[in-house]
């Protein structure tokens, strides 16, 4: 298990950054013409697509349910529960009805909005360097090893 993050953050245990230096927005690759030419940059374009996947999910879960957006003071283990509720329900919803106007009008108003929010970066600002944690590094490696190989 790991958080995928943006290149603000270090390479450290748990955390899954894009290689920095590498095309990583999706509007980059869109103005570029191109598909990812590197095993990196496919990496990097398969990083992106899913924090843009994963934040406009967020955001349609916090939009849909009030309750998450301002979580009342609630006892921790309350807090997990009606997380979990509120994830059993959006699930419940999306695989019974498509035609889901929360989930379609967030996901179309949402879309530009993340892209252009993602490419602003992180104020994380630790030494990255210092925080490194080389079992990630090759972790990373693999997984780019292994979505380059898929069609190459």
């Amino acid at each position: 298990k790991y958080y995928v993050v943006d290149s603000g953050y270090p390479m450290m245990k748990g955390y899954l950054a894009p290689y920095k230096g590498v095309s990583y927005h999706l509007q980059k690759f869109r103005r570029g013409g191109g598909s990812p030419e590197t095993r990196h940059e496919k990496f990097n374009h398969a990083h992106s697509s899913l924090r843009c996947v994963i934040e406009r999910t967020f955001g349609v879960w916090k939009n849909k349910w009030r309750i998450i957006r301002n979580m009342p003071s609630f006892p921790f283990h309350i807090q997990i529960l009606i997380v979990s509720a509120t994830m059993a329900l959006h699930n419940f919803v999306r695989l019974n009805d498509r035609d889901d106007r929360g989930f379609i009008n967030t996901n179309r108003d949402s879309i530009s909005r993340r892209e252009h929010n993602s490419e602003a970066g992180s104020s994380y600002e630790q030494n990255p360097g210092s925080l490194t944690d080389p079992a990630m590094v090759v972790f990373r490696d693999s997984i780019a090893d292994s979505i380059w190989g898929d069609d190459n």
